[in-house]
């Protein structure tokens, strides 16, 4: 027919992988509810094309959803499980095999009909960095494009960051993670790094991709 459709094909546990029941089947999702992310079916048609999303590149490995407009992805939104909608602030890892690379995945996106997407939710957590005499600079660089609503770590070098890596090993901030907040500021890049070139003490909100055994 002329709609274009879209369906939970997996869901992904941070246990283990499950096979999704069919959508309208239940209420609830198996195990302990929210997954670490899902794999989506979505069929293109000539009424609808377009999956609706605003996807940032800037980390060349992944696709960060920063915006949801008219779509398949709304469409697929709109009959999805709450846990299992897709969200602002997830993670595009894979596109019909393809990943580690965000162009190819974004080009798959565009130009292929049928698309097997991996979403992965958001491992989210804060530090707190706090400059001194022996430490002037946080040691990080950053950076973003005109889609971003983050900061992308793209180095790090000596400094406060590099002590916090040390002395948290369960909480390290590695190559690109994004801040997505800076002291509860956060959607603006620009003003974001402003606040961390100017304030002696910073708390960040991170994000990463969460993990799927």
């Amino acid at each position: 027919d002329g709609d274009g459709k879209a369906v939970v094909v997996e869901l992904l546990d941070v246990d283990a992988p499950r096979k999704v029941f069919a959508l309208g089947e239940s209420s609830e999702f198996p195990g302990d509810g929210r997954p670490a992310g899902m794999v989506i079916g979505f069929a293109k048609s000539a009424d609808r094309g377009a999956l609706g999303l605003s996807l940032d590149t800037y980390d060349a490995e992944r696709l960060h959803v920063v915006g949801i407009r008219e779509g398949l992805a709304q469409q697929y939104n709109e009959t999805a499980l709450p846990g299992a909608k897709i969200e602002i602030g997830d993670y595009v890892v894979a596109v019909n095999g393809a990943s580690k690379d965000a162009l190819e995945m974004l080009r798959l996106l565009r130009e292929e009909q049928d698309i097997r997407v991996t979403i992965r939710r958001p491992l989210e957590w804060t530090v707190t960095l706090q400059k001194d005499l022996f430490a002037p600079s946080f040691g990080v660089k950053v950076g973003w494009h005109a889609e971003s609503k983050s900061l992308i770590v793209i180095d790090r070098a000596h400094g406060v960051l590099e002590q916090w890596n040390k002395a948290n090993p369960g909480k390290q901030v590695l190559l690109h993670d994004r801040i997505t907040s800076v002291n509860g500021l956060g959607g603006d890049p620009a003003q974001m790094l402003e606040i961390i070139k100017r304030e002696k003490q910073c708390v960040l909100r991170l994000s990463r991709p969460r993990p799927v055994e």
